[in-house]
């Protein structure tokens, strides 16, 4: 088609604009038939394997990452950007800005850990290895080795060998290897508008050998710091979800507005908490919690010297380094990330506390001003904590939710830093609406409300199915 039309551009003869129109008329036939096919394909699919619909749904509906048109109006004029060289170097600003520079911390560290036990120092095997290969998830996404995860698991058997000097050289030696260090970061929509940098959050692709690594270490360390681990921590745990952590929550409150009292719930937001991680701090808790100091080295130069660069239609920004937090997308961060925040619960003494990595939220029942003073002073508490682990809770963000079926509620004025907490009705916890009676109407409300959404995307995309159920 486009040849016939090639040449009838350059002649105007009507016999070319004949034979073009003949196979335009083609093309468009063809296309419209290989479409209902995978139509039919995808509508065949829904009984027995409905995750090619679901696929095939946030196909049509995503945000094209290839497409993303940025503006700026920093500068009181509004520059937009388009090609995908600018849009990759604002993206890398942006998200460069997200670390910090370690600075000393406002008062030392009080670490209430008596930790008589020691993390030794360990070798991996081969079928350590080739479990970890196994493991993993067969995608096509690929970090700066360009080696999808899938040819990693085709070869396993290859592979696990030479991982294996590679691996136990590293542990040696104290020294993570410098390319699986790089990442490629993908920004990903949160919603909002789309043309505004700050809605978008950075997913990093690792290398797939790293993650071998990263996945024979966290089974080799887990069991030894899952024992060190509060028990107020949800997240990221075996056996804890956001399930468990809601149901504990509700546990303790439930009983209480039952009985005509009530509770105030204070919610923390912490800014960008994993990208915050004070590297030095972090080591420092690893040695308490008793790392050796061959692994301590090790994980010195896992965290250090990690440089990233972001990734728009294939184009590269310019490299940027990660001066603190744990690697995102990485096996080892979410651990890391738990051990770090940990000795919060030593914090806090007469609230509850519950944790889902770095979510916070603190408890009580209140009968009393004198009960409200005792929170307020755990607020207190957890901020200096912040301060000293030179994290930052964001107070326009935190939130105090009093729950209670009583006609009069005790409204005491929380603050944190000088700030005072915003009060509401109506808080949402982990993905739960809960409202200050915990009849749960807010969340039916939410949840219809998605349902109705996602009825009407299912709608769109399936109006030239061909047997509607």
């Amino acid at each position: 088609k486009d040849h016939f039309h090639r040449n009838f551009k350059k002649t105007g003869s009507n016999f070319w604009y004949t034979q073009f129109s003949i196979y335009r008329s083609l093309v468009k036939k063809l296309y419209s038939r290989d479409k209902q096919l995978h139509l039919d394909d995808v509508e065949r699919s829904l009984n027995r394997h409905p995750a090619i619909f679901w696929k095939f749904a946030k196909q049509h509906t995503r945000n094209n990452a290839h497409e993303i048109s940025l503006r700026d109006c920093s500068t009181g004029n509004t520059k937009y950007f388009s090609s995908p060289p600018e849009v990759a170097d604002r993206f890398a600003d942006y998200f460069s800005q997200c670390y910090t520079v370690g600075q000393p911390s406002i008062q030392p560290i009080d670490m209430k850990v008596n930790c008589q036990d020691v993390l030794s120092g360990f070798r991996v095997d081969t079928d350590e290895i080739e479990e970890g290969i196994r493991n993993l998830k067969p995608k096509l996404s690929t970090g700066v080795d360009c080696i999808p995860s899938f040819v990693i698991k085709g070869c396993g058997d290859l592979f696990a060998p030479i991982l294996k000097h590679i691996f136990n050289l590293s542990l040696r030696s104290g020294l993570f290897p410098s390319l699986w260090k790089k990442a490629v970061v993908v920004p990903i929509l949160k919603g909002g508008d789309s043309s505004v940098v700050s809605n978008y959050r950075p997913v990093s692709l690792l290398c797939g050998f790293s993650k071998v690594f990263e996945k024979v270490i966290h089974k080799r360390i887990t069991h030894y710091f899952y024992q060190k681990l509060t028990t107020s921590q949800h997240g990221f745990l075996a056996g804890r979800s956001v399930e468990t952590n809601l149901c504990s929550f509700l546990h303790f409150a439930a009983p209480v507005i039952t009985n005509r009292g009530q509770v105030d719930a204070i919610y923390f937001d912490m800014s960008k908490a994993f990208d915050k991680v004070d590297h030095e701090l972090l080591l420092h808790k690893l040695s308490l919690y008793g790392c050796c100091s061959e692994l301590l080295r090790w994980f010195q130069s896992y965290l250090s010297c990690r440089t990233n660069h972001v990734r728009i239609s294939s184009v590269p920004s310019k490299l940027f380094y990660s001066t603190s937090g744990v690697p995102q997308g990485s096996i080892l961060g979410p651990l890391l990330f738990l051990i770090f925040v940990n000795d919060i619960a030593s914090c806090v003494k007469k609230a509850e506390l519950l944790l889902f990595a770095d979510d916070i939220k603190i408890f009580m029942r209140v009968a009393t001003p004198l009960d409200c003073n005792a929170l307020q002073h755990e607020v207190n508490n957890i901020l200096q904590w912040s301060l000293a682990n030179n994290l930052l809770l964001n107070p326009t963000k935190t939130k105090v939710l009093s729950l209670s079926r009583r006609h009069t509620v005790m409204h005491f004025t929380y603050s944190l830093g000088g700030t005072l907490i915003e009060r509401v009705t109506v808080m949402k916890d982990l993905g739960v609406c809960l409202d200050s009676t915990l009849s749960f109407n807010a969340h039916v409300s939410f949840i219809v409300g998605r349902a109705m959404k996602t009825l009407g995307i299912i709608s769109r995309i399936t109006k030239k199915f061909r047997r509607p159920a």
